[in-house]
């Protein structure tokens, strides 16, 4: 028996066994036992209504875990938090205006990668103590 064969024969069991340990973990761990989060495309829609929302993505420089939340409405502005690498953290306070330009911002991120028309709104909520970072 030639080596090409003795691949052929042994593939289908080694694929086999491969399925049935996958099965044995999916039903040992059901999907109900890891925490659903939304995902990140449904952001701009619960900012823009200051709807309280939760999600994870992966930290572009990093590769880590992180987490962005709309908190819900506070002292008339609406509470949004994201986590940063190293244990960092920004928080913004938007007014209405600011809200939708905000979720503006993240719908053309999310869609084109960088922000509309130019304007990036996320650095002027820094510059203008709209968002503030701790933890740094």
């Amino acid at each position: 028996m030639n080596r090409s064969t003795r691949t052929q024969t042994r593939t289908p069991h080694a694929v086999a066994i491969m399925m049935a340990g996958l099965a044995a973990v999916m039903v040992a761990a059901p999907a109900a036992a890891q925490p659903l989060v939304g995902t990140c495309g449904d952001l701009p829609d619960h900012l823009e209504a200051c709807t309280a929302f939760e999600c994870t993505f992966t930290h572009p420089f990093t590769g880590g875990e992180e987490t962005r939340a709309v908190v819900g409405e506070e002292n008339g502005n609406c509470h949004y938090r994201e986590s940063m690498p190293n244990d960092g953290e920004m928080n913004c306070s938007y007014d209405e205006a600011t809200r939708k330009t905000m979720a503006t911002y993240y719908r053309s991120y999310f869609t084109t990668g960088g922000p509309p028309d130019g304007e990036d709104a996320f650095n002027n909520a820094l510059k203008d103590g709209t968002c503030e970072v701790s933890g740094y």
